[in-house]
């Protein structure tokens, strides 16, 4: 079985319509996409313009409540072809900001596999929540990994990419040293699931990846700071046949962050 995989950050800012009039030129049959970001009137211009989707949406399953600010406005959204069939989906409710989770389970033919799609908070804003964060979703991921073939998620780390995965340094959130990003990003990890792009670079190159810090550019930080902030993780059921940072169109159309497109073949 072939998969191609969407994970893009579509930022809050500026119109909806000519980021999804681009997202809609990756898409075919065989596309799952995951989306961060996504405000209620996003959800609602997505459902009306993607044909032959269907969506599951964070804020559908968590409403925010009535004295919580804009920061619970932001949810994720998983989009998949209608060859796919939905089998169950949940938020990480055990999670700080749970609407910035969300997990499906999806079948096609006899394939059953699951994704999980997540967005990180930022230290700068979250400090020891974003630790927190990134420890109960490395707790889900450490319980359900049999259920999980693929990681989408903005991060928000590391602060420096390296191509020697223990050379990888993550933000100390007051003093934890990244301990937390490590668990799920990192050579701490607690999950056999794999950064695809680093794969694809071992594929590809058939002697090692690149030595290219970072390995690849998916946001840049003001002052031009290069960072590899946005991922796509695969299970060891999955080939990586292609694998694309596509910065320049995220930016075209109007996100600040590249769109991660992973292409992949069943063991």
């Amino acid at each position: 079985m072939k998969l191609k995989i969407v994970n893009w950050n579509i930022s809050y800012m500026g119109s909806i319509s000519q980021k999804i009039s681009c997202l809609k030129r990756i898409l075919d049959d065989n596309t799952i996409f995951v989306l961060e970001e996504v405000r209620r009137k996003d959800y609602e211009y997505i459902i009306e313009n993607i044909e032959n989707f269907e969506t599951i949406f964070s804020l559908n399953l968590r409403e925010k409540g009535k004295y919580e600010g804009k920061n619970r406005e932001l949810g994720v959204l998983i989009g998949f072809s209608k060859n796919f069939t939905l089998n169950k989906h949940n938020l990480l409710k055990d999670v700080p900001f749970p609407e910035r989770t969300i997990y499906a389970n999806l079948s096609y033919g006899n394939f059953d596999f699951g994704i999980l799609g997540f967005h990180s908070l930022t230290g700068c804003s979250y400090s020891k929540t974003k630790s927190a964060q990134f420890a109960s979703i490395a707790s889900y991921i450490y319980e359900n990994e049999k259920d999980i073939d693929f990681l989408c998620f903005d991060a928000n780390e590391p602060e420096i990419d390296h191509y020697d995965i223990s050379k990888i340094e993550f933000f100390s959130q007051q003093g934890d040293k990244g301990y937390s990003a490590n668990l799920i990003m990192g050579d701490k990890k607690v999950h056999e699931l794999n950064d695809a792009y680093r794969e694809f670079l071992k594929f590809k190159k058939n002697k090692g990846i690149t030595k290219e810090i970072p390995l690849a550019t998916s946001y840049i930080l003001s002052g031009k700071k290069n960072k590899r902030y946005d991922y796509i993780f695969s299970s060891k059921k999955w080939n990586v046949t292609n694998f694309e940072y596509k910065l320049e169109e995220g930016l075209s159309a109007g996100s600040d962050h590249a769109i991660v497109l992973g292409e992949f073949s069943s063991q």
